[in-house]
């Protein structure tokens, strides 16, 4: 009996469950007047009233189909292309200004993360003259908000939509995966639709994940499913947690039969049930052909070359030779006797090769550390085998007209061209703690905080050596740094408290334009031998009083020292002045990438990471200003492991009028190329004003 008992409330509790479930509200939450009058207004572009066609995309994802509407020819077969001619006309009519058209594309998709990506497909649209706008709002009955239950936004399956608007399951909310949940604004799409132009929408497509259901008797009820309201719709039917897709269907056909205006019934709007999802991925992101072509500047000849690091000058001081240099693989790390040579190549793309000289001292990130030091002569790193007690690894100067050589006691890490001298470490240690920095040696456990290793100065005149701090300098004056920067009252990005048992190290040293100043990080890494570390800091030192300073706000990934120090990680791009506040600059906000500075300081040059596409960017962004260039994506190809990743690595050649990278999408062969500045009507090259080629 008590069995019995225990079976039939649990069915209870079952019903009441599924009851709830059943009948779970889906309206949105309610806002605030001010924010109300601000959704209101859905912030139209201006251009708007010019609009006298409208292709509405309710339902955006990452703007495939509006891509289709202006740019068909690359997407052969697509399904909606036809309902395009039929509203809007030929493709070559389309591709006309809107300002003599009148053809507007007006897109509306809530997923957060796909923001930027249409941003980008209006930007670059509108600079070709056609209207193109997208809305962050869920289409729905009422402005709001609503949990919103993100996927990886890209074509089908991903199932981005307002939650609890997913398929049935035996069990409730199984499909909802709270931690992708973000709260969403909703609006009424007919109060949307009645803001726009009148009669102007005569296309419209709804993609909306299952909230059709509820915003198609919207629509029928406030008389826009009438012809004369919108002519042509085209609609995906979801399976939800109320129809089956059949069902679904049916339902949708019944709310056109009721379809009504104020004079009445009215012709209805002609539905297409349609789910075109060609090209889901999309074919590419040169949105309107924004950017060019890259030259390749390297032989093709079955080798890899790469050049280097960002923060290395490549180009002679003639601005007609770049340096790269011939590799036997980009896809492992190099091996203690795998050979790179170190050699030049014409900046006109003729692709012949020079040879400079030889070396295993290098890895898939910096490379040697090659560099042209004056007119004539290269620097580079190259390993001592001679078992002479110097340092295992040496800088080398190779003169590219005479071919004489000579070689200083330690290995070149950054030049400091006003003081005649340049800075090395250990890249010994570096292979241990910080893989794909160092040269490779057999793996050994080393000392924690060494005393007789870190920052040294060499002279390239005397060659006299001196260590300007070692690890130990650096470790007990971080201890002294506390949490907040006492200058400027700033907090420091990191606390160190956690990986203050680790191996500690140098990298990234730069040394600033003048010569007075050197940047540099210093980290710690719990792990030997792996690519990662637990703690990082971006200092920086007064070279001549030895004055450190540890710099707040930023956690310090890359950096590049011109006339000031502009500082690039995952929290953005920032402007870096000794003992001063610290400037957050409106570009790259939560990206990293490997920034530096225009030969006149203007301009910052940056790439980003592969995203969800394996597509990297180089991009130039004006300091001052508001203007940016996005000069090319490049997709990732023919790689090994994280340490042996080719970053693009972008830096500019003498007169800012070339950008120079390293790449691997073309035949996964890593290749030097180089982008034409005035091919993008760029302001910024000083070659002109200065009467240089």
């Amino acid at each position: 009996m008590k069995m019995k008992r225990l079976f039939q409330l649990l069915f209870l509790l079952l019903l009441v469950w599924y009851k709830l479930y059943s009948d779970w509200s889906l309206e949105p939450e309610p806002v605030k007047a001010a924010s109300l009058r601000a959704l209101t207004s859905y912030g139209h572009p201006p251009w708007l009233r010019e609009c006298r066609k409208i292709y509405l995309d309710v339902g955006s994802n990452i703007g495939v189909q509006v891509r289709k509407f202006f740019e068909p020819e690359r997407y052969p077969g697509a399904e909606v292309l036809p309902l395009f001619d039929r509203s809007f006309g030929p493709a070559a009519r389309r591709k006309e200004p809107s300002q003599q058209t009148g053809l507007c594309s007006l897109g509306m998709e809530p997923h957060p993360a796909l923001q930027g990506r249409l941003h980008e497909i209006a930007q670059a649209y509108q600079s070709r003259g056609w209207h193109v706008h997208f809305y962050p709002f869920a289409a729905h009955t009422r402005v709001g908000t609503l949990l919103f239950q993100q996927q990886d936004g890209v074509g089908r399956g991903t199932a981005s939509r307002i939650a609890g608007y997913g398929p049935k399951s035996w069990w409730p909310f199984s499909w909802e995966d709270r931690s992708q949940q973000v709260t969403v604004q909703t609006i009424d799409l007919a109060d949307f639709i009645s803001s726009l132009p009148a009669s102007s929408v005569v296309l419209m497509k709804l993609d909306i994940e299952g909230a059709e259901f509820d915003v198609v008797p919207r629509l029928a009820e406030r008389g826009l499913l009438c012809k004369s309201s919108i002519p042509e719709a085209f609609i995906e039917v979801h399976e939800s947690s109320k129809f089956s897709i059949a069902a679904g269907e049916r339902f949708i056909e019944q709310q056109l039969d009721l379809a009504r205006n104020s004079e009445g019934p009215c012709e209805h709007t002609v539905l297409n049930v349609l789910d075109d999802e060609s090209f889901a991925k999309d074919v590419d992101h040169d949105f309107a052909g924004r950017t060019k072509a890259a030259l390749r500047l390297s032989p093709e000849d079955g080798h890899s070359y790469m050049f280097g690091y960002f923060d290395k000058w490549a180009v002679d001081e003639s601005n007609q030779r770049v340096l790269a240099c011939r590799i036997p693989y980009a896809d492992q790390e190099p091996s203690e006797s795998a050979e790179m040579v170190v050699g030049f190549v014409p900046m006109d793309g003729t692709q012949q090769f020079t040879e400079l000289g030889k070396t295993t001292a290098w890895n898939l990130q910096q490379g040697a550390m090659a560099e042209w030091l004056g007119p004539q002569t290269v620097i580079f790193n190259i390993r001592n085998s001679g078992g002479d007690g110097k340092s295992l690894f040496q800088a080398q100067v190779v003169d590219a007209k005479s071919g004489e050589t000579w070689l200083y006691p330690r290995p070149v890490y950054a030049l400091n061209r006003p003081r005649d001298r340049f800075l090395s470490l250990s890249f010994q240690r570096l292979h241990w703690l910080y893989r794909g920095y160092g040269y490779t040696i057999p793996d050994s456990v080393p000392e924690k905080i060494p005393e007789d290793d870190g920052l040294w100065e060499v002279d390239l005149g005397s060659q006299h050596e001196e260590l300007l701090i070692s690890v130990r300098g650096l470790y007990d004056f971080l201890q002294l740094t506390g949490r907040t920067d006492p200058i400027t009252g700033e907090a420091f990005a990191e606390d160190p408290e956690n990986a203050i048992s680790g191996y500690w190290y140098l990298n990234h040293a730069h040394v600033s334009s003048e010569g007075s100043k050197v940047a540099f990080l210093f980290r710690s890494a719990m792990t030997l031998f792996s690519d990662s570390f637990d703690f990082t800091s971006l200092i920086l030192m007064d070279l001549s009083s030895r004055e450190l300073w540890r710099v707040p706000k930023v956690h310090g990934s890359h950096h590049f020292f011109g006339g000031f120090l502009v500082s690039c990680d995952a929290l953005g791009t920032f402007e870096v002045e000794f003992k001063a506040s610290v400037r957050q600059l409106s570009w790259q906000k939560g990206t990293d990438g490997h920034c530096n500075l225009s030969p006149d300081n203007e301009w910052i040059l940056t790439d980003t990471y592969p995203d969800a596409y394996q597509l990297k960017k180089v991009l130039v962004e004006e300091r001052r200003g508001e203007s940016v260039y996005l000069l090319g994506y490049y997709r990732e190809g023919g790689q090994g492991p994280s340490s042996t990743r080719c970053d693009l690595h972008p830096h500019w050649d003498r007169f800012g009028c070339n950008i120079l990278f390293d790449s691997t999408h073309k035949d996964s062969l890593r290749a030097v190329y180089r982008l034409d500045l005035d091919a993008f009507a760029f302001p910024g090259c000083t070659a002109k004003a200065a009467g240089k080629p």
